[in-house]
């Protein structure tokens, strides 16, 4: 699916009529979204926003975006960079900052990878921010530190109910992964199905997330197709100066 990615800059018309005009010229795949609420997602977060059904042929208008505006301080000029993901119906927002103006320097620019020592940082992260696994998730919980514990004797990191009411398991490894963790994973989906399903229609997934790869566990994780998914972690320091 081609990629899509444009910029916008915050008029005054937008902030007036608490709505975001796109040209249909540069969101061409947006146009058959018209009648429909699609995500907006920055770094704030994701929420919903209608796609206004109108007859003009020059602009898509996202409506309801007041409160939204307020939250994020914009005002007209603000410079957005924007992509649209058809496959998650997710309009990803990015802010742009003007360059500094550095006379007779340049910017010098560090990074630093460096190792999560505990999986708890990690494990707060994903509990407080759960849109960076995906939308609309739902902590479910048992115990005070935010993980699950199941009556055969499992305590899963995290357990989310997802928009359509299924469950989804997530494991955390603060190192490399063996194929031990399927095992383990496993586990925590049988006591989702004992404990929690009372709908014969609802399903179990589980996302394994590991900073490290590993060729046997991602096949033994392929080999599970859809109900279970491995993702990788990085944590990025980053130190900017102007000389």
């Amino acid at each position: 699916m081609e990629h899509i990615e444009v910029k916008k800059i915050i008029t005054g018309t937008d902030l007036k009529s608490n709505i975001l005009v796109l040209s249909p010229l540069d969101m061409k795949a947006l146009c058959q979204y018209k009648g429909q609420k699609l995500w907006i997602k920055d770094s704030m977060g994701c929420e919903l926003f209608h796609l206004c059904n109108d007859n003009d042929p020059n602009a898509l208008r996202f409506s309801g975006l007041k409160k939204w505006y307020g939250n994020r301080n914009i005002i007209e000029g603000t410079k957005l960079q924007i992509s649209f993901d058809e496959d998650r119906l997710i309009l990803n927002i990015e802010y742009v900052e003007d360059e500094p103006s550095v006379s007779e320097t340049e910017q010098y620019t560090y990074t630093a990878d460096f190792p999560l020592d505990y999986e708890k940082e990690l494990k707060t992260i994903i509990k407080l921010n759960p849109d960076c696994i995906e939308p609309k998730l739902k902590l479910i919980t048992n115990r005070k530190d935010g993980e699950y514990k199941f009556s055969n004797g499992g305590v899963c990191d995290l357990l989310f109910a997802d928009k359509n009411n299924n469950y989804l398991v997530v494991e955390l490894k603060n190192k490399k992964a063996s194929t031990e963790v399927i095992d383990q994973i496993s586990k925590y989906i049988d006591g989702i199905k004992e404990d929690l399903i009372k709908d014969a229609n609802a399903k179990v997934r589980g996302i394994i997330i590991t900073p490290e790869y590993d060729e046997k566990l991602e096949q033994a994780v392929k080999s599970r197709h859809d109900e279970l998914e491995l993702r990788y972690f990085k944590f990025n320091l980053e130190f900017s100066t102007v000389l």
